[in-house]
């Protein structure tokens, strides 16, 4: 291990007060994609329970696929210039929720 320095320390410090009053801001994505998932399984519910043919269940995914793929772009452009997007815990939230909407995907086409 080597020697603290005290550029390390002030590189550590200013890590630290960037974010300190920065808010998070991925409340908008579980809100936005909580109400499209349940949006989502009423509506193939009701298709379920009305006998329609198999491909409207895909249509329905598809549709929510693409308009969820849309609030995802509006929101990552929306939040990019907010305070704190640039800090460590605002990238790392970025990441989060880009790896779980990937995940999302990738289990909507298995």
């Amino acid at each position: 291990m080597g020697d603290v320095t005290k550029a390390d320390l002030e590189a550590l410090r200013r890590l630290a007060e960037e974010g300190r009053a920065a808010p998070l801001a991925g409340g908008r994505y579980l809100a936005a994609f909580a109400s499209l998932s349940a949006v989502g399984l009423v509506c193939l519910y009701w298709l379920i329970e009305s006998k329609a043919p198999g491909w409207t269940a895909l249509a329905l995914w598809g549709g929510l696929m693409a308009v969820g793929a849309g609030l995802f772009t509006l929101f990552n452009r929306q939040t990019a210039d907010l305070p704190g997007a640039h800090t460590a815990t605002g990238k790392t939230e970025g990441m989060v929720w880009s790896y779980g909407g990937f995940a999302s995907f990738a289990f909507a086409l298995a």
